[in-house]
């Protein structure tokens, strides 16, 4: 436990693992002030109430086989004496059947008393001066208000992943969340980013062999500057799943701009052998089996639902608002992406060659020609069939390979012959290039092969597809400094019209930049 979000965490998941239908979480001075959380749970029964406090007393765990198949979020034990060590802790609990409740105070890990006392059932852990004997520690913390935006983040993490359990965080007295716990992730959703409508949602949803998926991601053109928006729960417990995250965010590849992340909630449901909840100490992370197939087909999951036609009918949300959550420092403004007539734009020139100026009837626009003729042939490729021949190098081309490239070659080399290249492993570190893709001469084959070898991650076989398609388009079309005759860059505008050319290149960065009078008056000062 390094910091209030982390008691938090422990604290909620607790009160669903004894079976809560409300949890409420109150939070002051960023945690360090105070943390109480209450629920309707089962409680503890008295003469075990000490014993919880104990370090690695848990009555979740009662063989050696039940670590391996655990359903509970916490198993170890560990929780309440880590917390009861660094603060002072009074926990006041209620068994259903038993007539009164217990109260025990502990303080910096030491009983300072335990009495009988009157509460409704469940269980109460207020948590106050938490760090107080660890001064090291409490220095090392963000201010208050950042780290009441990570408690929020956790609680908000938590009422997505339980949605039938209603959960209410009140931070220094203000009211921030409160979830009905009807079973509408949605709606919960919307009350974490109060400045989305059901048109901001795409809904996800598939179920491949043995494993279910479902969720909402935020619309293309929608996004953030921080990756921790996404919720990621693996059979009920929110994770970090850094291969899932990696799938999700390349389905996004060429949809938002590079340095920017799809935000939502994404439920992955598998068999419990498949799962080991037991490699992280804040149990933040899981090992999955055959890790990098689930995260391929979540990709393609998301994928598809991206590139459905329309996005679906979403079920109406009930009316009840809710205060915007301080989930982060910086919010960047969510803008749903802008459809663009591209030969509405009449060119006058350009800029040293490297941009294109063009006007409409109230803006001035720069336009990058590489990256909007890189775009239209990533979109032409897409819509044709793969399987096309290639033609034979002059001279063959060969690529040195380190020994990591060397493996995830084997599984690229298949991908490339469909797109016309010929391509042949010598040895572990040799690769032969003797055909390319028509239009790319030997240096440009060359540097194709390199630019798909220094990816780091290993995608799934569609995702390779869009990365060799984005990597061919990015050879075939005009270079960067070529200059345009007049008609050249009025058939390159209407060519981009014709195919639907959007905002952003394959790679994710955009390709024009709009000057509109509104951006005049303001630099002139009218």
């Amino acid at each position: 436990m390094n910091r209030p979000a982390s008691a938090v965490k422990e604290l909620v998941e607790n009160a669903l693992d004894a079976g809560a239908r409300q949890v409420r979480v109150e939070i002051e001075n960023g945690g360090l002030g105070s943390i109480r959380v209450a629920d309707d749970g089962a409680g503890i029964p008295a003469d075990q109430v000490a014993l919880a406090f104990r370090r690695h007393a848990t009555s979740k765990v009662t063989s050696v086989e039940d670590i391996c198949r655990t359903t509970t979020l916490g198993f170890r034990g560990e929780a309440l004496a880590a917390i009861a060590a660094a603060a002072t802790v009074r926990m006041v609990t209620r068994p259903p059947e038993q007539p009164f409740a217990v109260a025990v105070t502990y303080r910096f890990g030491e009983l300072v008393g335990v009495e009988q006392v009157g509460a409704p059932p469940g269980t109460i852990v207020a948590v106050k001066n938490l760090f107080e004997n660890l001064p090291a520690r409490r220095r090392a913390l963000d201010e208050p208000r950042k780290e009441a935006a990570l408690c929020a983040r956790v609680v908000a993490q938590y009422a997505l992943a339980y949605p039938t359990v209603r959960f209410y965080l009140v931070v220094d007295g203000r009211l921030l969340l409160h979830t009905p716990g009807d079973g509408n992730r949605l709606a919960i959703l919307q009350a974490v980013y109060p400045r989305t409508g059901r048109d901001c949602w795409v809904s996800v949803g598939a179920e491949v062999g043995s494993m279910a998926v479902h969720g909402y991601l935020s619309r293309p053109g929608m996004f953030k500057t921080d990756p921790g928006h996404l919720t990621v729960v693996v059979n009920g417990r929110p994770v970090e799943a850094r291969a899932i995250r990696r799938a999700v965010v390349e389905a996004y590849r060429s949809r938002i701009p590079r340095g920017r992340y799809p935000y939502g909630f994404l439920a992955v449901a598998l068999p419990r052998e498949d799962v080991d909840v037991n490699v992280h100490p804040a149990k933040l992370e899981v090992k999955l089996r055959a890790e990098d197939e689930v995260a391929a087909r979540i990709g393609e999951t998301v994928r598809l639902a991206l590139d459905a036609p329309r996005f679906e009918d979403i079920a109406a949300v009930a009316d009840w608002r809710i205060p915007a959550l301080p989930l982060v420092e910086t919010v960047i403004r969510e803008r749903p992406e802008p459809e663009f007539a591209w030969d509405r734009l009449e060119p006058l020139g350009d800029l040293a060659g490297e941009y294109l100026v063009c006007r409409s009837e109230d803006s001035l626009y720069l336009v990058d020609p590489h990256r909007l003729d890189e775009t239209r042939i990533f979109m032409e490729l897409e819509k044709q069939p793969v399987g096309e021949p290639g033609q034979f190098l002059l001279s063959t081309v060969t690529v040195p390979l380190s020994p990591d490239q060397s493996a995830r070659m084997a599984g690229l080399i298949p991908v490339l012959g469909r797109f016309g290249f010929s391509v042949r492993q010598v040895g572990d570190r040799t690769l032969v290039l003797e055909a390319a893709p028509v239009g790319l001469d030997e240096a440009g084959a060359e540097s194709c092969l390199a630019e798909l070898m220094l990816a780091l991650d290993q995608p799934g076989e569609v995702e390779w597809e869009q990365r060799v398609r984005a990597a061919i388009a990015c050879r075939r079309a005009i270079k960067r400094g070529e200059r345009l005759a007049a008609d050249e860059q009025r058939r390159l505008l209407r060519a981009a019209a014709g195919v639907g050319v959007g905002l952003l290149c394959p790679h994710g960065y955009p390709i024009l930049l709009r000057i509109g009078r509104r951006d005049l008056h303001r630099h002139f000062g009218r």
